[in-house]
């Protein structure tokens, strides 16, 4: 089945109808919502992190991998977070100190601790120094505060801008990100 762009912001709309609903149902203040396929990460003004929905692969970071969890929880040792992202079954987050957390699915590297084992609670990465975060379906992305990008994950398409479509199990600089 083919989506033309009014259906596929009608599924959006839908999404975040829902998010609403669970922000709603929850006693939360919420300053960003990330979704993920089938998972939602929420930052609070606060700094801590909260998660709902599916978990089979570690997407709510609870230490878990029940299927899913209808409920919303905080995701423990994370505090001081300033952005959030979220894969298709992993999530991450940002720390005001420049402290990246990665946690969920990894089989293709996507959490970046060069392994593929999944990973239920989060991981801290190994790079310093971060200011933006990004995820996409199976890989991750981060920018420095030197104006360097970092990939990792999945590149069958070449997503990484690395150059070539090896997969990544660590963060590799991206070479293909034109001078300002």
């Amino acid at each position: 089945m083919c989506l033309d762009r009014f259906s596929i912001r009608a599924l959006l709309a839908s999404a975040l109808i829902l998010a609403a609903a669970i922000m709603v149902a929850s006693p939360l203040s919420a300053q960003t919502l990330a979704g993920g396929s089938a998972h939602t990460v929420v930052l609070k003004s606060d700094g801590t992190v909260w998660t709902v929905g599916f978990n089979a692969y570690g997407n709510l970071g609870d230490g878990t991998s029940s299927t899913s969890r209808p409920t919303i929880l905080q995701v423990a040792g994370l505090s001081d977070v300033v952005a959030i992202a979220a894969g298709g079954n992993h999530s991450m987050a940002l720390t005001s100190t420049g402290s990246l957390y990665v946690w969920g699915r990894n089989d293709s590297g996507q959490v970046g601790d060069g392994s593929t084992t999944h990973r239920y609670a989060p991981v801290q990465s190994t790079l310093s120094g971060v200011v933006a975060i990004a995820a996409g379906d199976n890989h991750s992305l981060a920018l420095l505060s030197n104006g360097s990008v970092y990939a990792w994950g999945s590149n069958s398409s070449g997503q990484l801008g690395t150059g070539n479509t090896t997969i990544r199990r660590r963060p590799s600089r991206c070479h293909r990100v034109p001078p300002q």
